[in-house]
């Protein structure tokens, strides 16, 4: 087992980056320590090989409270028939030997760990003596490959309507660029302070959207040009993958079903099969968590049931580290 690169908070004097073979692992990672503010956090890669095969895994580093515990936003490079399995045992060694309290891993529809990975998983943890908590998680995935007209009759009653009104208001989509950043920027910064969290900060979206073949962004724009709801789409093969988006507070009611029916279309006309919603807490039957997945429930696709799984290096840190972050969240420090 070896550390291909660190990326820190800025690069490192001597510090190379290495992207490996499948940029939607590792790229975001190598670019999360934008996201991060100084001192808080860091990605990192890690790389093992299995047999012929060199598996690549990002992972991103938080610290708070002085405590120290790693979240993975994708699986491994390398599909599970390559021996990806085997490679579990040197990777997770990796982020205990950091310090790390705890790992995260399946908290959103980017991380899908198979049978085997999870056996893997499971039989390691025990022989190292840590622990495994899961949560269940899932995602609705539209399958692009039903033609458009088919889909649309899959909509509920009142995403179709949100859709005709939309149309009827003059909506159009846009793929953007960096020169579209700044209106992008404007809704995502409404978006997260509405709902009460730190905006991403724009070299973070700079970093994903220099990268059109492995992120697209997209854009439901007035005839004026504004802006009313954007998304950012990960590609992963002929999937495409909903990784973030917002919506004006005062703009026009039901811009962002429009958008997501829009970038479905488009996708299908780009050739993918599938459309995934980006995942939804299943465990909520009320509040924000279960409005989300009412909204994207109303789609038509269809439900992918799956474990968020934390593996639990240092119990009394990780107990520690939960019960820090649920007074600051009641404190709304975080």
């Amino acid at each position: 087992m070896r550390e291909e690169t660190v990326h820190l908070n800025g690069r490192e004097e001597g510090e190379k980056a290495v992207v490996p073979d499948d940029p939607f692992v590792t790229r975001p990672f190598l670019e999360a320590a934008s996201l991060l503010p100084p001192g808080r956090g860091r990605g990192f890669t890690l790389s093992a090989r299995a047999g012929a095969a060199t598996h690549h895994w990002g992972v991103v580093e938080m610290s708070r409270f002085g405590l120290k515990a790693a979240v993975a936003w994708a699986a491994p490079s390398g599909p599970p028939g390559s021996g990806r399995a085997a490679v579990w045992p040197s990777l997770l060694s990796a982020v205990a030997d950091r310090g790390h309290a705890v790992l995260r891993m399946g908290s959103h529809s980017t991380v899908r760990l198979g049978a085997a990975d999870l056996a893997s998983i499971r039989s390691f943890a025990a022989e190292a003596g840590w622990r495994l908590r899961t949560s269940p998680f899932g995602t609705y995935v539209i399958d692009l490959r039903i033609p458009e007209e088919k889909r649309a009759t899959l909509l509920e009653r009142n995403h179709r309507q949100a859709v005709r009104k939309t149309d009827k208001a003059g909506m159009a989509l846009a793929r953007l660029d960096r020169a579209s950043l700044r209106e992008f920027m404007r809704v995502s910064d409404e978006t997260y302070r509405r709902q009460g969290l730190e905006p991403h900060p724009r070299r973070y979206f700079e970093a994903l959207i220099d990268q059109p073949r492995s992120f697209r962004f997209y854009a439901a724009i007035d005839r004026e040009g504004r802006h009313h709801a954007n998304a950012v789409i990960a590609v992963r093969g002929a999937h495409g993958i909903y990784l973030h988006g917002g919506s004006g507070h005062r703009d026009v009611p039901g811009a962002g079903v429009w958008l997501h029916w829009r970038i479905a279309n488009d996708l299908a006309e780009s050739g993918f099969t599938a459309y995934d919603l980006g995942g939804v807490d299943v465990t909520e039957a009320e509040g924000k968590a279960a409005g989300i997945r009412a909204f994207k429930a109303r789609f038509g696709g269809v439900f992918e049931r799956y474990e968020a799984l934390d593996v639990v290096f240092r119990p009394r840190l990780d107990s520690a580290l939960r019960h820090a972050l649920a007074l600051a969240r009641r404190l709304r420090l975080v």
